[in-house]
């Protein structure tokens, strides 16, 4: 019995992986289309970002629907900074370091 519930949940484990991957590559490919001048690595930090609440507070019972708020708002307020700090030369930040 224990060996059943442990493959299962195993199973299901690597399936929320895959599946995962495969709808956050698929979703930033359609963020991809509206942010052009981005480099696709640039894009995939900032989405990693943005997606951090639904990280830390999804397994709470909140409307998610806040959530999707948050996180559409730190993707565009990610974006904003990208543009404007994309060709500035920046000393002693984390920014030089890339």
């Amino acid at each position: 019995m224990i060996n059943y519930s442990f493959g299962t949940a195993t199973g299901m484990s690597f399936f929320y992986i895959f599946a995962g991957t495969f709808l956050f590559f698929f979703i930033s490919l359609i963020v991809k289309i509206f942010t052009r001048k981005m480099k696709y690595m640039d894009l995939l930090r900032l989405m990693f970002y943005s997606v951090t609440p639904f990280l830390i507070f999804g397994w709470i019972p909140i409307p998610m629907a806040a959530l999707a708020i948050w996180c559409l708002f730190l993707l565009i307020k990610g974006y904003k900074s990208y543009n404007k700090y994309k060709g500035k030369k920046i000393k002693n930040t984390i920014l030089q370091r890339e």
